[in-house]
């Protein structure tokens, strides 16, 4: 029989649909979106802008939108199991952060 994992406030890990948009390079983002597949990524939630958490997206595609903005979708998820997995239910947006730099914003669905 395996231990059952403490989770915080008692919500379990949760996966949840995302669009993310882009950041140009002229704007500190990146040249591209990143490769079809997983991508690991800072996120920072703006009612807890000191808090920072490592989240994984699986990116299923990218398309541009009528602004001309590179736009990609696909699913996202904490990467560690005691992470506030409400987050994802209770917020509408993330910023995603390679190192200290904005790249992208990510609208959960």
């Amino acid at each position: 029989m395996q231990p059952s994992l403490k989770y915080v406030n008692d919500i379990k890990p949760v996966t949840v649909a995302a669009t993310i948009e882009w950041l140009s390079s002229q704007e500190g983002g990146r040249q591209q979106p990143p490769a079809i597949g997983t991508y690991y990524a800072v996120a920072r939630f703006s009612l807890k802008p000191d808090e920072s958490w490592s989240v994984i997206f699986q990116l299923a595609f990218h398309l541009r939108n009528s602004h001309n903005r590179q736009i990609s979708r696909g699913t996202v998820r904490f990467l560690v199991d005691h992470a506030p997995h409400e987050y994802l239910l209770h917020y509408h947006s993330f910023d995603i952060y390679e190192g200290p730099h904005l790249v992208a914003h990510a609208f959960l669905l």
